[in-house]
């Protein structure tokens, strides 16, 4: 768009970056009938999806649901902002202990550690 003009946009962006484009695609692959929703809630997307099931099960607006939950924010802004932010582990020699969201000494957590009294 910055070197050619916005006549040049594909007309099939908006639906190929749209954050329901996974769940419609699921939807039609198996036949699925029924509402189709992505919640959009960051870290917790999946645990909405299971609660939002979990609802329309118990409403009896639905007899089964599919839920689940992916994510894709490996581009270089994202990581930049995670970065920014200090939600990275910073354990690039030691992957296998990077991910420790409740160890007390854990690091890549955008939430303070607490301090001892």
């Amino acid at each position: 768009m910055r070197d050619k003009g916005p006549d040049r946009v594909s007309p099939h962006m908006c639906p190929m970056m749209i954050p329901n484009m996974a769940a419609g695609q699921i939807a039609v692959g198996i036949g699925g009938m029924g509402p189709t929703s992505a919640p959009v809630t960051a870290c917790a997307a999946s645990a909405t999806a299971i609660g939002d099931g979990f609802e329309l099960i118990r409403s009896k607006r639905a007899d089964a649901v599919i839920v689940g939950g992916a994510e894709a924010a490996i581009t270089p802004i994202c990581i930049a902002g995670f970065t920014a932010m200090k939600a990275l582990s910073t354990r690039n020699e030691e992957p296998t202990l990077a991910s420790r969201p409740f160890d007390a000494d854990r690091d890549g957590s955008s939430v303070p550690k607490a301090q001892p009294r």
